[in-house]
């Protein structure tokens, strides 16, 4: 069905340095860290990995692969050497992995001691029995490196884990957070500045020279719980733009075509009136039974899977309790955030949520837990329910393997204080946290004090927290 001078045609167009020794890809010059840890994989010496670059749409993971290509060929690697294909084509799909390659080589035929070859794939999941070839690739050419993405990290992790073990590497590539859109957008600090954790052991000039520091932040602050943590909406200022492109580039490809395509899905309408559902209850605990009541038709079986299925493909994170006092925790039930602040303003068609208190709590709460959870690394992140009559909840409660707690919980109101019973109050002193926070919302809403039991407590702007933690 298709010819190999329509491959060749398109290899071409994908790969313009073949015939133009000077020819770049143009990404643009800032690097992320999933840049630096996909680099390291593919060029290391020692220790000989493939890189699969996992996160969701419009995240910028072509960008890095075109910053990779990029520095090949301005190191000197000959254009014929470095391949790249796109798997959304429907073309390259169709035609499998066998058929491109074998035309690829045909146009740059390998010669024995030409040196490393470099294949850039991209959102592989869309090609027939990827994991297999890859699988292939690395055990029969000792000559290559190899860089894939994909946007449904279950069929990665699953490929991963039945084909890659010991092959390839799974690097994580989330939406930007505060301190990577600053920097993309040349607004960042440019000193240095403590550690997030570090933040309960400044004295009150410092923490007062960092507030100061950073204060010109704010004002973006708003713009990127618009648009969120998604580098092409960065310049737009028009906010019914940027929810229709994240509504059409992100989240209708994903619910329409994505999980469809790779998930058992009967009813592709369920799946999105259960997406809107966790939207509208963004940052809530989620009783699976009292929403499959509410969604009718909705077996609960049915309904769990799918809510799994949105957060293998990256558009909610589900948050677990986190025990405390050494005890069980008395509730498994998740809380579900939408993966991006923005995401649920698109999907909710929220212009301007400025002057909906409990709108940009709930906005907030979301952009501060994503951050944690992106800094933590090796940590459970997830929150508290103290249980009892006053049936007190901590907003985000992380866990280190070691044993160190800390817990924040998100005021985002002109008045922050908190009440003298207040569980992140009780946790610190019963001694079950090592430092605690307070996410506020105004730029001079900030200071530190000690419970009882010399816990600190951190009162911090949310935009300066989140700032730190994507330093992290």
């Amino acid at each position: 069905m298709i010819d190999d001078s329509i491959l060749v045609r398109l290899l071409r167009q994908y790969n313009p340095w073949w015939d133009a020794a000077g020819a770049r890809t143009g990404a643009p010059a800032m690097r992320r860290r999933a840049y630096d840890e996909t680099k390291h994989i593919m060029l290391r010496s020692n220790l000989r990995r493939f890189a699969m670059l996992v996160g969701p749409r419009r995240v910028g993971k072509t960008t890095v692969m075109e910053q990779l290509i990029d520095e090949l060929l301005d190191n000197g690697i000959a254009g014929g050497q470095v391949l790249y294909i796109s798997f959304d084509n429907p073309i390259f799909s169709a035609a499998g992995f066998d058929r491109v390659l074998q035309v690829y080589e045909q146009m740059h035929p390998v010669i024995p001691g030409q040196g490393t070859r470099y294949y850039f794939f991209d959102e592989v999941q869309g090609a027939r029995d990827w994991s297999l070839w890859i699988k292939v690739l690395y055990d029969t050419r000792r000559d290559i490196r190899l860089v894939a993405t994909g946007s449904a990290s279950p069929v990665i992790v699953k490929g991963a884990a039945d084909s890659g073990v010991g092959r390839w590497v799974v690097v994580p590539m989330p939406t930007l957070s505060f301190f990577e859109y600053c920097t993309l957008k040349g607004v960042a600090e440019t000193g240095a500045l403590p550690a997030w954790d570090e933040l309960a052991a400044l004295s009150a000039s410092e923490l007062h020279a960092l507030m100061g520091r950073l204060a010109p932040l704010r004002h973006e602050w708003n713009h990127y719980l618009l648009t969120g943590g998604f580098p092409e909406m960065i310049e737009e200022t028009a906010v019914g733009e940027i929810q229709r492109m994240l509504r059409d580039d992100v989240i209708d490809k994903v619910l329409k075509r994505d999980i469809p395509a790779l998930f058992e899905v009967r009813n592709p309408a369920d799946l999105e009136k259960i997406f809107l559902y966790l939207c509208l209850h963004s940052s809530n605990i989620i009783n699976f039974s009292t929403m499959c009541r509410e969604l009718e038709g909705i077996s609960q079986p049915t309904l769990t899977r799918y809510v799994e299925y949105l957060r293998d493909a990256n558009l909610i994170y589900m948050s677990y309790p986190v025990a405390h006092g050494g005890k069980k925790s008395l509730s498994g039930q998740p809380k579900v955030y939408v993966a991006d602040p923005a995401l649920r303003g698109a999907v909710l068609m929220q212009a301007l949520p400025f002057e909906n208190a409990t709108e940009m709590g709930i906005i907030a709460e979301t952009a501060v837990y994503k951050h944690f959870y992106q800094a933590c690394k090796g940590a459970q992140v997830g929150y508290m329910r103290l249980g009892g009559r006053s049936d007190k909840e901590i907003d985000v409660a992380v866990q280190y393997p070691a044993g160190k707690r800390v817990l924040c919980e998100v005021k985002y109101k002109n008045d922050s204080r908190l009440a003298r019973d207040s569980g992140i109050i009780a946790q610190c002193r019963s001694g079950n946290a090592h430092m605690a926070l307070l996410a506020t919302k105004n730029a001079d809403d900030y200071g530190i004090t000690t419970t009882v039991d010399s816990i600190p407590l951190v009162r911090i702007p949310s935009f300066v927290l989140c700032y730190l933690l994507g330093m992290a």
